[in-house]
């Protein structure tokens, strides 16, 4: 990658330079126009760095010795030693493809994971702190999602769950009404109420502030005694959808499942269809299909083969030709 990267450096300090070498008089064997870093991005080198002969306000005389005054280093060449860069490196095909770059930017950043797990993640013992289950006083669980080392866009989605029936002071006719307001949120097979936010972009607090702001509405539009919804069924639709998107909602019938009485029903069946079989058989009702069949072909007569010699047969030349006529 070396050689491609001087090339291109070298070609930058050729187009920027050209204005300045047309106006400057053609040096001498002894004077050496040496070539000019890249220019700064604010403007041209021509009109930031003017040719000597420009300073006297008068043409450049030919034949005169004068070396033009150098830039300062441009931002490409910072911190470089040396400004000849020399001849290019011949470029021999021995370097990586992209591919093999890839593999190798991943290799590195398993091995910085490696080195945090080696070195940094035993640190972490000394914030540990012992779990402590939740108790009745905190009835709300807010779940946030992290994607280490990367930025992703649910990583400051925030959601908040918890049971209507573990809030403190509500009566069951609240709690009725706190189902009906929340609808679609409810889950009747779980019993919990789950909501999410990430309407505030990267700011997790928000979200959640914004989900507690919404809490204590419904808290208070369910306490208000005014309206019970006591004439609004619930609506639990959205149960049974999400139960058939599982494949929950499919379950064997009651009437196809095996008892004991039904077993008993079929075994008694079974042994009427065989005694019936066997009054038929006696009185010669009954017709084998197998008996049938045997009898048809005792009567067929197979017909021999015959063989038929080789010069008795047509050729192939007389099958494809038609007969003539006349």
């Amino acid at each position: 990658m070396a050689a491609p990267l001087k090339r291109l450096r070298l070609r930058a300090y050729c187009c920027t330079n050209i204005s300045a070498s047309r106006c400057t008089a053609p040096p001498s064997s002894e004077a050496r126009w040496r070539p000019n870093c890249i220019r700064g991005f604010s403007s041209t080198t021509a009109s930031r760095f003017p040719p000597p002969s420009a300073k006297g306000g008068g043409a450049p005389i030919v034949g005169e010795n004068v070396a033009p005054e150098r830039a300062p280093p441009g931002f490409w060449s910072m911190g470089e030693e040396s400004e000849d860069l020399g001849p290019d490196e011949d470029f021999e095909g021995d370097d990586l493809t992209a591919t093999g770059h890839a593999e190798l930017d991943a290799h590195r950043e398993l091995r910085e994971f490696s080195r945090i797990i080696a070195w940094e993640m035993p640190l972490l013992s000394k914030l540990a702190k012992p779990f402590h289950p939740p108790t009745k006083a905190q009835p709300l669980r807010f779940r946030y999602t992290t994607h280490l080392h990367e930025t992703h866009p649910s990583g400051s989605k925030v959601v908040l769950e918890f049971c209507p029936t573990d809030l403190p002071d509500l009566t069951p006719d609240q709690v009725t009404k706190l189902i009906k307001l929340v609808g679609a949120r409810y889950n009747p097979d779980t019993q919990i109420i789950k909501m999410a936010c990430e309407r505030h972009g990267d700011d997790s607090r928000a979200n959640k502030a914004e989900l507690l702001r919404t809490l204590d509405t419904l808290l208070a539009e369910a306490r208000d005694p005014s309206e019970t919804f006591a004439d609004v069924p619930f609506d639990f639709r959205h149960a049974e959808k999400r139960r058939r998107r599982k494949g929950e909602w499919v379950q064997f019938p009651e009437e196809w499942k095996m008892t004991e009485e039904r077993r008993r029903e079929l075994r008694e069946g079974r042994e009427r269809r065989l005694l019936e079989d066997k009054e038929k058989v006696e009185k010669g009702r009954l017709i084998d299909g197998g008996e049938i069949v045997q009898k048809e072909l005792e009567k067929m007569t197979l017909g021999q083969p015959v063989m038929v010699g080789a010069g008795t047969a047509n050729s192939g030349a007389d099958r494809r030709r038609p007969p003539r006529l006349g």
